[in-house]
């Protein structure tokens, strides 16, 4: 489910580097999914992943949607683990919890 809906959510690839006044906004979510080889018992007593998204804060679309990681996982890890840190690089992120 999540390999087949997040390229419909996300635009290509970042690919330009954004400028110092771009704000970008990042929050996780927990996705419940039946696979047990990449989630894990979380906090909602299900088995789910947490989902990383970023938005760009002006157009509200969205930039990059991070690779799914255990549920258990908590957003400050699963922030560099998703690969969505990599996304953020040269802009100003807005975050419930970030390291």
């Amino acid at each position: 489910m999540v390999d087949h809906l997040a390229p419909l959510l996300a635009l290509s690839p970042v690919t330009r580097k954004h400028s110092p006044d771009t704000v970008l906004i990042v929050d996780g979510t927990l996705v419940p999914t039946h696979d047990r080889s990449m989630s894990a018992s979380s906090k909602n007593y299900r088995y789910s992943v947490n989902m990383q998204v970023v938005i760009d804060a002006t157009t509200c679309l969205v930039v990059a949607v991070g690779e799914p990681t255990p549920g258990n996982r908590n957003d400050c890890r699963a922030y560099t683990d998703s690969g969505v840190d990599e996304q953020c690089r040269d802009a100003t992120v807005m975050a419930d919890v970030l390291n």
